[in-house]
Order: C-alpha cells, then structure tokens, then sequence
C-alpha cells in the first residue's frame, strides 16, 4: 500500500507515516475534544448571565422571569458549566505551550469573572438601566470577546491543519468515502503504488 520513499536526507520512510499521523490523529481529538466542550461551556455561561441581565432590565413587569433566571444563575447546573470551563482550561495546559495556556487562562477570567462580578454587583439593585447596559455589553463587545478567544483558541490548536492530516490519511488508507453529505465530492491524493 506505501511505497518506500528514498532513504535521502529529508525523506521519511513511509513505514512511519502511519505511526505519526496516528499520534497526530489522537491529538487532534483531545484537541476539538477540549476546543468543543470549552466553546459550549462558554457560549453556554454567557446565555446564563444574558438572561439575567435581560430580565433584569424590564424592571417588575418581569420580577417572576428575573427571578428564575436568577435562580438559574445560581444552579448547581450553572456551577458545573464553570467547573467544566476550568477544566478545559486545566487540559489546555497540557496541549498548549506555556506562554498560550497563560493567555487562555487570563482571557478564561476575563470572561467569567467579569460576568461573575457584574451579576452580583447588580442582582441586589433594582436598576433597570444598569441591568440593559449589561445586556447590551454583553450582546456587543463580551460576546465579540468569546468570539475573539475561541478564533484564537482554534488558531492556536491548529484544528483546520490537523483535520486537513486526517482526511490525507484516511484517503491514503482507502477509508475516506466518495463524498460527504449533501453529495458534494471529496478532493482525492494521488497514491502511486
């Protein structure tokens, strides 16, 4: 299946190409693995606190609203969306060079902290000013900031890299089909045998 690549500096035996791209393969997985679970852990922290905020602003014509979204705020469902964000971040640690796991974890703060500290500062006032202003820099600029981090995050990961190895080697292994759903081709490698 593999013909042998010349033994000159700079070739690699094709003998190791399987081994590597398997090793590739597994880090890809614990990869998306992290990136996925972090992206829905904070997309998902982010639509607790949006709730609380918009309820918070329409004032007592809502108070039943804010209160469950209050609730849920503080639900042990909501402790185990932060616990899972600091997890990821944990795992990162092991994925990712020093200086980027730093990164991450400081952009991990700035994101929960801040909406940590901005529902507890508010959630005691009846403001509805103050509740919509959060609701709109959540909407806008905290919401471009997870998006700004995951980019990174996925940048940093090399995601689009590694899936482009493993759709290379599963065409060279034969176990890539002729297309994928909505019946588009699938671009193949030319093998010589």
């Amino acid at each position: 299946m593999f013909a042998t690549l010349p033994s000159s500096p700079g070739w690699v035996s094709a003998k190791a190409v399987p081994a590597y791209l398997s090793r590739r393969r597994e880090r890809f997985n614990v990869s998306r693995e992290l990136f996925e679970t972090l992206a829905a852990s904070l997309w998902t922290y982010w639509k607790l606190a949006m709730r609380v905020a918009y309820y918070g602003s329409k004032g007592k014509n809502r108070q039943e609203d804010y209160m469950a979204a209050l609730k849920a705020w503080d639900s042990s469902a909501a402790w185990d969306n932060g616990s899972q964000i600091q997890i990821q971040i944990s795992r990162s640690k092991r994925l990712l060079p020093e200086t980027t796991h730093t990164t991450l974890d400081d952009a991990q703060q700035a994101v929960v902290d801040e909406l940590d500290t901005q529902v507890e500062d508010l959630r005691d006032r009846a403001d509805t000013t103050a509740w919509k202003q959060f609701y709109d820099s959540l909407y806008g600029p905290k919401r471009n900031e997870i998006h700004g981090l995951l980019f990174w995050l996925d940048q940093e990961l090399n995601l689009a890299e590694q899936v482009r190895l493993v759709r290379w080697w599963r065409q060279l292994s034969g176990k890539t089909p002729d297309s994928v759903p909505g019946g588009r081709p699938v671009a193949t490698v030319r093998r010589s045998d």
